[in-house]
């Protein structure tokens, strides 16, 4: 990575894509001040599971411990094949490898009282690669709420610890397990009709336990670890299964464990989420003026950015449907320590099958990093990136399924030391592992 190094704007491909622009809206939900990493394909996140859903779900546990219900999550036989592990441009240090993965887990539910529901979730994975044995680890994601469920009234107490391999962010794209802890109550007041109030206080940690093993790949990855304290507050519009629409405001203050570059910030976020779950046409999303203001001394300017998700699904019939998705995003540079960039995509998918016997998807999108240094390195640097895929998911038998995928990436940048591409091929048997129940 050189200060040095002279840009020059890659012929064939626009600064950014017509359809980023027009969906300048960022894959993140907007509780944290920074999402690092969306992976292609993906549309805007699942909503959290609703409090009223608790019951339903303790209802539907198969087992029965006393007065517990137990709910068993297992994923077997995950295999993917990566050509360029470590995101490597020169086509001489790519190195290739193979991952397994399985993972389990049980999911607690009880009641206490008539008004509470309490709720206990562990999920140990563990990742294998066949040839670089520092990136193998044993990751584990546990946590308890309790879950108060009154007439106008629900509340949330939890706290959590979650840990995910993933890659980094779109600047550098290799296997780390991020780990993030979080304590957090939520609560929600029914005013009239389909109108209610929210609030939420939460406080949380991100850290980076492979750092070490990944020093001379990624030597700023320390730099990451950070602290984050959230308040949100706002009014929310919801008519179940016809329309949703809420509107806040939200305050985080991020605090860099180590920070010699001042990237520690306040920012304040007005924001707009809206849900449209129709039998034939679905929307969801969330736009947000985010601002960061970073700390005295900071090599940083302050930023104030529009980011936000947008992911939008028609059925075109009984099996087949089609989805626009895209959004924009802040995300922290794992590379230079004085450093972010603006993360912006858009992309197309095409679904055809049903639940019964066979489900294909296809995507492309297309999108732009915009880098920002405080120390002026690779001033101007932009990487535009495509990204297309396929998924294949066929259901088996005692509720397995097969699930086969194919990801390829190119990045293009400005500056010829960042353009390189990355490609994966997945395969996974799985039982019922849906996301975490809160």
């Amino acid at each position: 990575m050189s200060a040095q190094a002279t840009p020059r704007r890659a012929r064939g491909k626009p600064r950014s894509s017509w359809l980023a622009t027009g969906l300048a809206l960022v894959a993140v939900p907007l509780g944290a001040q920074v999402s690092q990493y969306t992976a292609p394909g993906d549309l805007a996140p699942p909503d959290t599971p609703e409090r009223e859903e608790m019951r339903v779900r303790m209802a539907a546990a198969p087992w029965h411990l006393g007065r517990w219900r137990l709910q068993p999550r297992l994923s077997i036989g995950d295999l993917e094949y990566s050509n360029n592990v470590f995101d490597e441009n020169d086509e001489t240090k790519r190195k290739s490898d193979l991952r397994g993965g399985a993972a389990a887990g049980l999911d607690a539910y009880v009641p206490l009282g008539s008004d509470f529901v309490g709720a206990v979730f562990v999920r140990p994975s563990y990742a294998w690669w066949r040839d670089n044995a520092m990136l193998r680890r044993l990751n584990w994601s546990y946590g308890a709420g309790i879950f108060g469920l009154f007439n106008r009234l629900s509340t949330e107490l939890s706290v959590r610890r979650t840990e995910t391999e993933q890659a980094l962010n779109n600047e550098l794209r290799i296997p780390t397990t991020t780990r993030h802890d979080r304590v957090a109550f939520d609560a929600r007041v029914r005013v009239r009709g389909p109108w209610q109030l929210f609030g939420s206080v939460g406080a949380g940690e991100t850290r980076y336990p492979t750092a070490a093993e990944l020093e001379e790949r990624a030597p700023n990855l320390g730099f990451l670890a950070r602290n984050e304290d959230s308040v949100s507050l706002g009014v929310t519009y919801d008519v179940p299964g016809t329309f949703g629409l809420g509107v806040g405001w939200r305050q985080v203050d991020t605090s860099f464990v180590d920070d010699p570059d001042g990237r520690s910030s306040s920012g304040r976020s007005p924001f707009l989420s809206f849900q449209v779950p129709g039998s034939r046409l679905q929307l969801r999303g969330e736009i947000g003026q985010r601002r960061f203001d970073f700390t005295a001394g900071s090599s940083l300017r302050n930023v104030e950015e529009v980011v936000g998700s947008l992911a939008a699904t028609l059925r075109l019939g009984v099996r087949t449907s089609v989805s626009a998705f895209g959004g924009r995003q802040i995300v922290y540079s794992g590379v230079d320590s004085s450093a972010y960039f603006a993360s912006n995509r858009a992309g197309l998918a095409l679904g055809w099958g049903d639940d019964e016997r066979l489900r294909v998807r296809i995507f492309s999108q297309t999108g732009s990093d915009d880098f920002e240094s405080g120390n002026g390195v690779n001033p101007g640097r932009v990487d535009d990136n495509a990204a297309y895929g396929l998924t294949v998911e066929v259901p088996l038998r005692w509720g397995l399924e097969l699930r086969l995928g194919y990801t390829e990436t190119e990045i293009d940048s400005n500056y010829d030391e960042f353009d390189r591409s990355l490609g994966s091929i997945l395969s996974t048997v799985r039982l019922a592992l849906p996301d975490l129940p809160f």
